[in-house]
Formats: structure tokens, sequence, C-alpha cells
């Protein structure tokens, strides 16, 4: 099940970026049909463990290179993380039983932050690294 489709309009021009980008995407989209088909507690669990995990590898990454490259709104953009991070800590999905209707509602809140991210802010910082000469 393809719940998001990556395209050009994402892309932010960074190649390590754009790769874990679409990494995510299809995260998103295992964590899709794992709610669509089996609704499964260890499946759901599994793809959810896996989202959240890659989640932070990523945004861990980002934070990192707008720090080695000077990024003058690496602030604005850290507390974009830190607000989302809290919001996906609020559903509490780290524990078991898992609650489906708590992940699906995660499920939609993470999908849309994270286009609307994208296609703002790491698109920003993206053309930032590529005028500045340091795309990764």
């Amino acid at each position: 099940m393809t719940f998001v489709q990556w395209d050009g309009s994402m892309a932010v021009g960074v190649a390590r970026i754009d790769e874990q980008h679409k990494e995510l995407i299809d995260i998103i989209n295992e964590l899709a049909s794992a709610l669509g088909t089996t609704r499964q507690q260890d499946a759901v669990a599994k793809a959810v463990d896996t989202l959240l995990r890659y989640v932070r590898e990523h945004l861990r990454y980002e934070e990192a290179l707008m720090g080695e490259s000077a990024y003058p709104e690496a602030n604005r953009h850290f507390q974009e993380h830190i607000s989302f991070e809290a919001a996906l800590a609020a559903f509490d999905l780290e524990g078991a039983p898992l609650d489906i209707e708590a992940v699906d509602k995660m499920f939609f809140f993470l999908t849309s932050w994270l286009v609307n991210h994208i296609c703002l802010s790491d698109q920003k910082f993206g053309q930032y690294l590529k005028e500045k000469g340091t795309p990764r």
C-alpha cells in the first residue's frame, strides 16, 4: 500500500537528506500497509518501532549538518524538531500493548508534519547548503 508517494517536489537537493526522506516515506508506507491489512499488534509494533527509530536518526543527522554548516536558521529548525518529537512522544507508543487507535492518529499526524516539513523547512536548508557549496 502506498500512502505517500515521493516526487521531485519533495527533493531538497542534498543527496543524503533526500535518500533519508525516501527511506522515511518507505517506512511510512510499510506502517500504512500494516495498519490497513493486518492490524496485528506485532506487525504494527515493528513498523512503529522502525519508524520512530529512523525519524530520530534522521533528525539527528540534519541537526549535525546544520551545526557543521553554521546554518543561520538552525535554532528555529531545531525547535521544529523538538516540538515534533514531543508531539510523537505524547502518543505514548513505545510500550506494550500498542494502542492501534493511537497509532492511527500518530500516523496521520506524522505523515502530514513530515511532508510539510520536507517541502518547507528542509528545502530551505537544502537551498542554504547548495548556495554555500556544501551539499552532501
